[in-house]
């Protein structure tokens, strides 16, 4: 059984890729069904380029790009690499405190 400051470490080391802080709701905009789909691709499949990953993903380069500006704003994906750029996960877990979310 893991402590509460055990716990609070591991989140912090969860999340510590992350330089500058994210809302909750902008992950949880982000995190649309072709979204997660999209880093469930990168994931798996570590694409070498975007064309790679609308291959993989059947979708459109605007379509896809834009999915992935989405998930870059939200801090769960980095483009890395210079040309062709590529996408990676920039966290594999993300947690999100309900309290946090704003009062709709």
């Amino acid at each position: 059984m893991m402590t509460a400051a055990a716990q609070e470490a591991q989140h912090l080391a969860v999340l510590e890729p992350m330089a500058q802080s994210y809302s909750p709701e902008e992950i949880l905009r982000a995190l649309t069904p072709e979204n997660c789909r999209l880093v469930a691709l990168i994931h798996r499949h570590r694409p070498q380029s975007i064309t790679e990953l609308c291959r993989l993903a059947s979708r459109p380069q605007p379509n896809v790009s834009r999915s992935l500006a989405a998930l870059e704003r939200a801090g769960i994906v980095s483009m890395v690499g210079s040309r062709p750029k590529r996408p990676e996960l920039a966290v594999l877990r993300v947690t999100i405190e309900l309290a946090e979310l704003q009062n709709g």
